[in-house]
């Protein structure tokens, strides 16, 4: 970490701020500006900014530290490479999906207790363009589907795209969104898309946090 935090009292209220901090998470840089304050056991970080990774982040929220350590967030992202955020923040996590994170907003809050991830509530939508879900062919596994039907008598086939920017065990997205809301460990979606060239996907379901 690079810059300087300037830290101030003022009788019970304490002040946090820094401007052009330099850091650099697994290898990735990243700026970063914040200003904050403290009142007892209850932070407020008053404003979060963040700029790498292709694109820029920023957010706002509290945390109380007394029992229960509960927690409120709002974040909003554009711009961010998809495979570099998880190379960066999740790097023992294989990448299974390239692309833009075009935008993101999120408001949630938990607390911080053994059962960290039941406490987390709240909703967030999302929105990724020109990217690629790795080992996934949705329209093969949907082909392969229609073969097995009678009155079609196997006259399907699935070609692979030759030109030389997807795999064919790929599925390419001109856009990928949602909306989900948090709880009970999991993110449900009613409105889920998918985009390609060749189909439009519509989804609902939930996604387990564990």
């Amino acid at each position: 970490l690079n810059g300087s935090l300037n830290i101030a009292a003022d009788g019970a209220i304490k002040t946090i701020s820094g401007d052009a901090l330099r850091l650099r998470v697994n290898g990735s840089p990243l700026t970063a500006a914040l200003t904050g304050e403290m009142i007892g056991t209850e932070v407020t970080l008053k404003n979060f900014t963040a700029e790498g990774l292709g694109g820029k982040a920023q957010g706002s929220g509290a945390l109380s530290l007394s029992e229960g350590k509960r927690f409120t967030q709002e974040v909003s992202a554009a711009g961010l490479n998809v495979e570099e955020l998880k190379k960066t923040f999740a790097p023992a996590l294989p990448v299974t999906m390239t692309g833009t994170l075009q935008k993101f907003d999120g408001r949630f809050g938990g607390g911080f207790t053994p059962d960290f991830k039941s406490s987390l509530a709240g909703s967030m939508s999302l929105s990724v363009v020109d990217g690629e879900l790795k080992e996934v062919s949705l329209i093969a596994d949907v082909m392969e589907a229609l073969a097995t039907l009678p009155f079609l008598g196997g006259n399907t086939s699935t070609k692979a795209d030759d030109s030389g920017t997807s795999s064919p065990n790929s599925t390419q997205i001109k856009s990928l969104t949602g909306n989900f809301n948090l709880a009970s460990a999991r993110a449900n979606t009613k409105n889920l898309q998918l985009v390609s060239d060749l189909f439009t996907l519509d989804g609902s379901g939930s996604i387990g946090l564990d």
